[in-house]
């Protein structure tokens, strides 16, 4: 049984771990396209049939938007996948900035 919680533990020290790891590189793909983080969130998402991890999405409140978020969704290893914006941040000005490749 102390195995188990052992192992147990030690799985969920590693998932935070990568969570935090992503969320720092979700918010400097963030800010290397121009964009100034006031405040994140971060959740984990996972398969409603198994509960298997299947990535992460990362929630930005950006200094060029008063309202809304810039949303970064990633692989459970933390590569982006896709970034788009929401609320008053859905502006012309932001989506141009998040589709520029650096």
């Amino acid at each position: 049984m102390k195995l188990v919680l052992l192992g147990l533990t030690a799985a969920i020290g590693v998932s935070s771990i990568a969570s935090a790891d992503c969320g720092d590189d979700a918010s400097r793909v963030i800010e290397q396209k121009g964009f100034t983080v006031r405040d994140k969130g971060l959740e984990a998402l996972f398969e409603p049939q198994n509960g298997n991890l299947t990535g992460y999405r990362a929630w930005f409140r950006v200094a060029q938007c008063d309202k809304g978020y810039v949303i970064v969704n990633m692989r459970e290893t933390g590569l982006v996948k896709h970034i788009w914006a929401q609320g008053s941040c859905d502006v012309p000005g932001v989506q141009q900035a998040l589709r520029n490749r650096d």
